[in-house]
């Protein structure tokens, strides 16, 4: 359905943008380019959506770059910017009304706004009673795109005289009149349906097989038991890091020592456990996401400034603190996705943290700087006394 669903911002596009900025203005300073990479960014995904409010706008394009660009790093399409929107608790009649306008706009045909409405109802009530993900979230587009062609074909022939500007812009489009028993009938006709054909197959099945059934019943013959064998539990690995990267249990009280003695903001256990937890569900080792603190933001002093800012992202995804700043399970839960996705495909004698490192940061000398660290945690928290 991608003709329904054109691409506005792919990963190419950003590496593009990035290479652009580092060309430009190379005399400026690696979190100036963060900057402007993307404030440009920002720019392209706002011009595709709906003509909301600035603030509303904003809120989308954020949401948008976390979840597709950088956690996903898959491009941008119609149907993120509409599973975003149904993830809004929004519903003032101007507010679908935009909505329902981009989304034509996107189908090239008009839409019925009372049925379009409804949709957004159920499409949203749906999404409330299941936790769902990004994937599910935006098969919602494509199954807007069928309910349209199919609120066409009971139209039939009926058509539309365009009498605004906009109808003319869609002249060959048409608009269904809403029948207010339709779609709330249907499930309860698709499931009548299903069970006359259940009902049906059940009678043949048992006209077929009477004939061959014995006049009189024989005694039923004594079965051994047979226990099942349990079927293996399937582990899916997350990443192709070599075992010495992989999760591993660690002192803790070895590592707080040793982010107590950097001053640390990282050794409060609110924090530090944070970590700890997303290392071991992505099966890295802590001490290689710590490191990773250490290259990204000297693991946090608390002399810093702006420490209670930049505890939020340590890891400078998506660039940096600044730009990014959620929460620090946030950040946690994309740098261990992201090393993990780049540590695939590895080409056999490369280094496992400067293959990472191609995707992971533009420094070059990224890996040096967190292989120099993790081998230094590792000597420290491993010794014992």
């Amino acid at each position: 359905m991608r003709s329904e669903s054109a691409v506005f911002l792919t990963p190419a596009d950003v590496r593009n943008i990035q290479q652009y900025v580092m060309r430009k203005y190379a005399g400026l300073p690696s979190d100036r380019h963060a900057e402007i990479v993307t404030d440009a960014i920002r720019r392209i995904v706002m011009k595709q959506l709906p003509a909301f409010g600035e603030e509303e706008r904003m809120l989308l394009t954020g949401q948008l770059l976390d979840e597709v660009v950088a956690r996903q790093q898959i491009p941008v399409g119609a149907e993120h910017v509409f599973a975003a929107c149904l993830r809004r608790d929004e519903s003032a009649i101007e507010w679908l009304d935009t909505l329902r306008r981009w989304t034509e706009e996107r189908l090239r045909r008009l839409l019925d706004p009372q049925r379009f409405n409804q949709y957004i109802r159920q499409a949203r009530a749906q999404l409330s009673l299941t936790d769902v993900g990004q994937e599910l979230q935006s098969g919602q587009w494509l199954l807007l795109v069928e309910e349209a062609a199919l609120w066409e074909e009971i139209a039939a022939a009926e058509t539309v005289v365009p009498d605004t500007e906009r109808e003319a812009s869609l002249a060959t489009a048409r608009v269904v009149p809403y029948k207010p028993w339709s779609l709330r009938e249907r499930p309860r006709l698709y499931a009548l349906l299903s069970a006359l054909v259940l009902a049906a197959s059940f009678v043949y099945g048992w006209m077929t097989l009477a004939p061959m059934l014995p006049q009189e019943l024989q005694p039923p013959v004594a079965l051994r038991p047979v226990e099942p064998k349990p079927a293996p539990i399937p582990r899916t690995r997350l990443n192709e890091l070599p075992n010495e990267l992989r999760y591993a249990d660690v002192d803790v009280e070895r590592l707080t020592e040793y982010l107590d003695a950097k001053n640390s903001l990282l050794a409060e256990a609110e924090h530090r456990d944070i970590i700890l937890k997303a290392a071991h569900e992505n099966d890295i080792h802590p001490l290689l996401l710590f490191a990773i603190t250490g290259q990204e933001q000297a693991f946090v002093p608390k002399s810093h400034k702006l420490a209670k800012k930049m505890i939020n992202n340590p890891f400078n995804v998506f660039h940096s603190y600044q730009e990014y700043n959620t929460t620090l399970e946030d950040s946690a839960r994309i740098a261990s996705e992201t090393v993990n996705k780049w540590s695939k495909n590895r080409p056999e004698g490369v280094d496992a943290i400067k293959w990472v490192n191609r995707k992971y940061a533009e420094d070059p000398n990224w890996a040096k700087g967190v292989t120099s660290i993790f081998r230094a945690m590792k000597r420290y928290v491993e010794h014992s006394e």
